[in-house]
Order: structure tokens, then C-alpha cells, then sequence
């Protein structure tokens, strides 16, 4: 604007927001090493609940899948859901939630990807919880890798109130340059059509800065870290 100096501007900028821009008047370090690459630590598993937890997920430890169904389920009941899509994966099948759940009225479906789409539209939206595997797991920045495929479907991470994601320890990684290469070697023939790297619930703050929980996806997210 003519006659407005730098100041003058960015404090109009600051009284038209919802709220006044905070103020970064602090000196920044310099960045040390090679940015994105995690240093040397004791433990990649807990390294990663670490990080999980401080983008705003849940962590739980199992020494063993019975420990993870219990986990699991009392998450279930917990978040009070009441319908619930799980991927139709091994380690998943093996906590048969269908048994341990069906008699307190808890519905769990695995996902059946033969089904006509609508019908599988159907389901994903009627859902109050996925539960899901993963492909791997980021120590560094705490996020869910989630590739599809039929058996992987986006859906069930993504159109729940509540999703809980099974991760076991041995499915960590460092950091994203220890990821892309991981992917690219056990999919020789081409990459997924789709990596989601899921750190943390949804939120967006689009509207006037205002950070808003679950718009887009998932407001909470679970993560039993199973030992391997």
C-alpha cells in the first residue's frame, strides 16, 4: 500500500486476523548436520512413540498381540464405538475383534474389497472406527506409512472418527531417507498409487488461523506399538 512502511503494513495484517500474529523476533539456530536425517538413538521404537505423541496421537506398548487385543478393544470401548472396518490383514485377523466384541453389540467388519463400490462406500461411511496395519512407520517425525492396495484401503484410515493403527516395532524407520528407498525396493515394478505418511489427527487451519480437529479425517488416532 502507498505510503504505509513494512511495519505500518504488518500491523494492519496483524489487528484484520483473528489473532495477532505472534511475534518471531528470536534469533534462529543455525540447522547443524543434514536436515531431515535423525541422529544416532538408543531406540527407534521409542523414539518414534515419542514423536507419535507429541503430533497428537495415542500410544500404547504390547509385548504380544494378546496384550495388543486387549489394547485394541479397550480402545474400542473406550471411544464408544460402535461400528468398526478392519483391514483384512494377517496380524490384524489374529486379534479376532469380531469374538472378543460382538457380544457387548460392537460391530467389526473386515474390509472386502470384491464388493460392489458403492456398497463398499457404504460401509467406510457408516464406520466410527478403522482399524488398520501399517507399511512402516518414521521414527523421526512420529508418521504412520500407509501404502494402498486392495487389502490397504485408504478408507478405513481415513473416514473414521477414531482410527487405531497396528504397528510393529520392526516396521520402524529412521527417517524419510530411509523410507522412499524401502518402498522403492519392494515395489520394483512401480510405486503404490498412493503413500500416505499420517502424522498425527487431522486439522487444518484454513479458517483464520484457528486450528480445527477432525475436519478431514480422523479427530483421534491410536497407535498400539506392538513388540517384535
Amino acid at each position: 500500500m502507498a505510503g504505509l512502511t513494512r511495519d505500518e503494513f504488518l500491523e494492519r495484517v496483524r489487528k484484520a486476523g483473528a489473532r495477532k500474529i505472534p511475534s518471531h523476533a528470536h534469533d534462529t539456530a543455525p540447522v547443524e548436520g543434514e536436515p531431515g536425517r535423525i541422529e544416532a538413538v538408543a531406540s527407534l521404537s521409542d523414539t518414534f512413540a515419542e514423536q507419535a505423541q507429541a503430533a497428537g496421537m495415542h500410544v500404547h506398548r504390547a509385548s504380544d498381540l494378546s496384550e495388543a487385543r486387549e489394547a485394541v478393544a479397550r480402545i474400542i470401548r473406550e471411544e464408544k464405538a460402535t461400528a468398526v472396518v478392519t483391514w483384512p490383514i494377517p496380524i490384524i485377523d489374529q486379534l479376532a475383534l469380531g469374538r472378543v466384541l460382538s457380544a457387548e453389540g460392537i460391530a467389526v467388519e473386515r474390509w472386502d474389497s470384491t464388493l460392489p463400490e458403492a456398497e463398499r462406500k457404504a460401509n467406510a461411511f457408516a464406520m466410527s472406527c478403522g482399524v488398520t496395519g501399517v507399511d512402516y512407520a518414521v521414527a523421526e517425525t512420529g508418521s504412520l506409512v500407509v501404502c494402498s492396495s486392495p487389502e490397504h484401503a485408504r478408507s478405513v484410515s481415513l473416514l473414521g472418527k477414531v482410527h487405531i493403527a497396528i504397528v510393529r516395532e520392526d516396521q520402524v524407520v529412521p527417517d524419510l531417507y530411509d523410507l522412499f528407498p524401502r518402498i522403492q525396493a519392494e515395489y520394483p515394478d512401480g510405486m503404490p498409487s498412493n503413500v500416505t505418511l499420517i502424522t498425527g489427527p487431522s486439522k487444518t487451519a484454513d479458517i483464520e488461523l484457528q486450528i480445527v480437529i477432525g475436519v478431514h479425517g480422523p479427530g483421534t488416532v491410536h497407535v498400539v506399538l506392538v513388540k517384535s
